[in-house]
């Protein structure tokens, strides 16, 4: 068993087998979906009917995070458990689950579960998501599925799953950019960065009426997801094991609408970025209620394990069960950790703790920079492949430190020099912990993607259409 830190308010609970002897909660099938870039303050009954429903039947997790603003790094962390550092899932394109740690579809499939993957991110095909399912259908690079088409697949693999249980994850991209909508926005998310890099700024960088149609067309796409859920539910409720079965509703991260002059995802890790729903939706086995403690996807796959009873695992979990007996556990002091590791454009990492989130980077680019750092992307790589660039340590001295009081500044203002009531040197201790504990116990990461035609490949084609590149 990896030994669990415990320093100050920050605990990695590391256990093998937090299973222990307690009788399953959920004996019927467990659904699992996730959907790229859904903020949470965008799942409200008037946008989304279905999903507030849901949320307010099952117990909602009203302060949960993202681990990573990155929706690869983020899922591979609700997958294993493991926050990206430590377990191997850092990068761009080659975040994924490391081969040394099990992700919850292994677990499933040992447990006896049927297991199924239906996804409309062709970022999610790398074998390190692939693992472990029966059933996979992922979209590929440069093919366009919208929510109906994914529910409609994830309901035929219902059909197909046979009379045992059954573990399905289901996966929308509709609200990740380009930011189409029902009606096409008077102004695109490239165009805006364009803007930014060239030194735009105020109304030349975009009028209200311009932002006001991109959050138009991002709520058109959030709403369309809510409509497929529909048809995913009449699918769970055809099956045998529809009595008992588990929904698990997040996303990977949020959406940032220049509330920090820039636009997009995986540049930052402020609250518009980290700040996602997560609920369990189980009738019977789990009593509604709303809780307010702060949590993370890291705590999904803990959760999960307990719920379930499923097999022990040799490399632990990061985060720790939510809900004991159908109810939501009291988990005291916490401290939750987030990171943004890609080292050819941003290292930073960020701790919120009682109200108070710090915020660390050992590689930063203010927004006029980012256009021109994720153009050069490919060359950077190439470039510390042949030897000529050394990528900077995925561990560096700070060169941007943030303070924000949450409680006050809940949108991140106003940066603070200084507090009395948590200090920087407290998180940074916090984050000096997380450096030694994943120096002992880190998995290995997958090496940065070099492949020679990738800048006339699909998988560049598809990192440019979603706003990495």
């Amino acid at each position: 068993m990896i030994r669990a830190l415990a320093l100050g308010a920050l605990a990695f609970a590391a256990c093998s087998g937090c299973t222990g002897e307690a009788a399953p909660t959920v004996s019927g099938d467990v659904i699992l979906v996730t959907v790229d870039a859904l903020r949470a303050d965008h799942v409200t009954p008037e946008l989304t009917p279905t999903l507030a429903r849901l949320a307010a039947e099952g117990i909602s997790f009203t302060s949960a995070r993202s681990n990573s603003s990155h929706p690869l790094q983020s899922a591979a962390t609700l997958l294993t458990g493991l926050l990206p550092t430590r377990g191997g899932s850092i990068g761009l394109l080659e975040a994924e689950p490391s081969a040394e740690a099990e992700t919850l579809a292994e677990s499933f499939t040992r447990s006896g579960h049927f297991t199924g993957l239906v996804s409309s991110q062709p970022l999610l095909g790398r074998e390190g998501f692939r693992r472990g399912y029966a059933d996979i259908q992922i979209a590929r690079p440069g093919e366009t599925w919208a929510a109906a088409e994914v529910a409609e697949r994830a309901a035929e693999v219902l059909g197909d799953a046979g009379d045992g249980p059954c573990f399905l994850h289901v996966h929308f991209t509709d609200p990740h950019e380009p930011h189409v909508g029902s009606a096409a926005p008077a102004v695109s998310f490239a165009a805006l960065r364009e803007r930014i890099g060239a030194g735009v700024s105020g109304d030349e960088l975009c009028t209200p009426d311009e932002l006001e149609s991109l959050r138009d067309a991002y709520r058109s796409e959030i709403a369309a997801v809510d409509a497929a859920m529909d048809v995913l539910l009449e699918a769970v409720a055809l099956r045998a094991h529809s009595e008992g079965a588990l929904l698990l509703f997040t996303s990977t991260c949020g959406e940032e609408f220049l509330e920090h002059g820039y636009v997009g995802h995986s540049w930052t890790l402020n609250e518009e970025s980290l700040r996602v729903p997560l609920f369990f939706h189980a009738p019977g086995a789990i009593a509604p209620a709303s809780d307010a403690q702060p949590v993370s996807l890291v705590d999904v796959a803990p959760t999960l394990a307990e719920l379930v009873s499923l097999p022990e695992r040799r490399s632990g979990f990061d985060g720790d069960a939510l809900l004991e007996g159908g109810r939501p556990k009291d988990l005291g002091a916490r401290e939750i950790l987030a990171e943004l590791v890609i080292r050819e454009r941003c290292v930073m990492r960020a701790v919120v703790t009682d109200g108070v989130k710090y915020i660390s980077a050992s590689l930063w680019h203010e927004p006029k920079a980012r256009p021109a750092v994720s153009s050069s992307y490919i060359e950077t790589l190439r470039a510390a492949a042949e030897g000529q660039f050394e990528l900077p340590p995925v561990f560096g001295e700070p060169v941007k430190e943030l303070l924000y009081d949450l409680r006050n500044d809940p949108r991140e203002r106003t940066p603070l020099g200084a507090m009395s009531r948590v200090s920087k040197s407290q998180l940074r201790a916090s984050l000096e912990d997380y450096r030694g504990y994943c120096a002992t116990h880190g998995l290995a990461p997958a090496p940065a993607q070099v492949i020679p035609s990738l800048s006339e490949s699909s998988e560049a084609d598809a990192l440019e259409a979603l706003g990495y590149l």
